[in-house]
């Protein structure tokens, strides 16, 4: 099934980021009523480790999970507050792409920037990650 990444939440958002982790077999635990009351989860495990055991992979709700590709991939955060015309504040989430350039109005080159946007931290950096590796849509 098809569906936008910067709506992508709970387990399915968690399931995005373990494919575009791409060293991880995962699959959704699941029903229709659990993906409903949102209490589907994530379980992943690494591929080419025949030791590795299925674990719950929470990368948009645990720090655990999800610290370490914001320190990797090198994410900013922004927390953005409400304001007469927003009624909740958010969070924003950029990372830079140096190796995907594109040109500028001058004649030269710039990184390609992605962007993400949660109402948690965890939530934006992860749409961040899924949207810079997979796109706007992806297949789950």
């Amino acid at each position: 099934m098809k569906y936008k990444t910067a709506e992508l939440t709970g387990a399915l958002l968690d399931a995005a980021v373990a494919k575009a982790e791409k060293n991880l077999h995962f699959r959704l635990c699941n029903n229709q009523y659990e993906m409903a009351a949102g209490t589907a989860v994530c379980m992943a495990k690494k591929k080419r480790d025949k030791s590795a055991l299925w674990h719950r992979f929470a990368p948009s709700a645990d720090w655990y999970d999800g610290g370490p590709l914001i320190e990797r991939l090198g994410v900013c955060m922004t927390r953005v507050p409400a304001n007469g015309r927003r009624e909740k504040a958010f969070w924003a989430a950029d990372i830079m792409d140096e190796a995907k350039r594109v040109s500028d109005h001058e004649g030269g080159t710039m990184p390609t920037y992605y962007h993400g946007h949660g109402s948690t931290a965890l939530e934006a950096a992860m749409r961040c990650y899924v949207m810079s590796r997979l796109g706007e849509e992806i297949e789950l």
